[in-house]
């Protein structure tokens, strides 16, 4: 996490700052993985840890996908966002 915080601070972003988000392809990587590793280990995370976007979840919610949908991979997401704007796809709502 050390690493992390230097290699984002060296871009001149602050993690710390309240606009900080971390952006996940699913819950799977922060919720299951770090969270429960570091709890194992006795890490305390910093609290942008706590808050993130999954941008499946994201992505779903703004596009009104069926809760049945699902997506394979980020590569699925940017065939149908660009469906959607080509031909005007919209999911029923």
């Amino acid at each position: 996490m050390e690493v992390f915080d230097t290699y984002v601070k060296s871009l001149n972003i602050e993690p710390q700052a309240p606009m900080f988000r971390i952006v996940t392809d699913g819950q799977l990587p922060i919720r299951q993985c770090l969270h429960r590793e570091s709890s194992i280990k006795d890490i305390e995370l910093p609290e942008y840890y706590n808050v993130f976007h999954d941008l499946r979840k994201d992505f779903s919610k703004f596009y009104n996908a069926p809760q049945d949908q699902t997506f394979n991979s980020i590569t699925d997401l940017f065939t149908i966002d660009q469906a959607c704007q080509t031909q005007s796809i919209k999911w029923a709502k």
